[in-house]
Parts: C-alpha cells; structure tokens; sequence
C-alpha cells in the first residue's frame, strides 16, 4: 500500500513538472492539485554585473529579497569571474562592505560573507539605513593584489 501511494505521488509530482499542454493549456491549474516546484529565484532581484578596476574580474550580484529598500535587511547572491570568463582561483579572498560616501559613513553593523561553491558567494545581513547613494564595494584579493568593483545603489528617502 505505501509503495502504491509512493508511486502515485511521484507520478503527481512529474506531471506537474511537465510543460504545457500541445493544446495550450497554459495558466490553468493542474486537476491533481499537486504544486509546483518552489522558484529558486523567486523574491530575488534581478542580476547586475561590475566589473573591477583594473578589469581583470566581473562580479555579477543580486539582492535577496529583492529590491533593495531603505532600512530593511537584504543579502547579496554574488557569483566572480575573471574578465576572459574564467573561474577565480581557490585563493582568492573577498570581502564586501557598503558606505555612503557623500556622508563619509558605512552602514551600521558589518555583514557577514560566505563562500557556497568554487565561484559563489553569500553576503548576509546587509542594511541601508538613510535614502541616498550607497556604494557596495566589492574587495578581491589575490596574493598581493587587490582590485576593487563598486556598485552604486540608490535609495529614496
């Protein structure tokens, strides 16, 4: 009995993974009441690329949640690459932070950042708490060399 209901709920959930339907059947809801899987994007900002100084990396980043919006806490999504399109090496170190140069101050705790796979990274606990023009600097050091990319994000308020 329990492989029974194993296997027709894996057929529930493969069919509501399939495409629309040859007829156009597209928005409707599915009649098995099965959902959809989760949107791994969903909430998410759309993606920006800057690139370094010198222009030897790109740094493509994103908010989560996203927009941006003044006084309420975001994550950065941020994936390097090296201007010809290559993976940044294991040693390289990044670090993120965010300031208001006009105000000559930065935010008001630091965020914390973690590497998730060979290119990727997570910078956690970001908060613009003014309006105006905020600069996310982006930090990527390898040996002794430094390059940095900055981002401007502009808030009203």
């Amino acid at each position: 009995m329990r492989r029974a209901l194993a296997v027709s709920a894996l057929a529930l959930w493969l069919a509501s993974c399939a495409g629309p339907a040859a007829d156009g059947d597209v928005g409707r809801p599915d009649p098995s009441g099965a959902a959809a899987p989760a949107d791994p994007d969903a909430g998410a900002g759309p993606w920006h690329a800057v690139t370094s100084a010198a222009g030897n990396w790109v740094v493509h980043w994103r908010a989560l949640p996203g927009p941006v919006t003044l006084d309420d806490r975001f994550d950065l999504e941020l994936r390097l690459e090296g201007a010809d399109g290559a993976a940044p090496p294991d040693e390289l170190v990044l670090a993120v932070d965010a300031g208001m140069p006009q105000h000559q101050h930065g935010m008001l705790q630091r965020c914390g950042l973690t590497r998730t796979g060979r290119d990727t990274w997570r910078a956690d606990g970001l908060r613009f708490h003014m309006g105006g023009a905020w600069t996310v600097v982006f930090d990527l050091t390898v040996g002794p060399l430094t390059e940095r990319a900055e981002a401007v994000v502009v808030l009203d308020g």
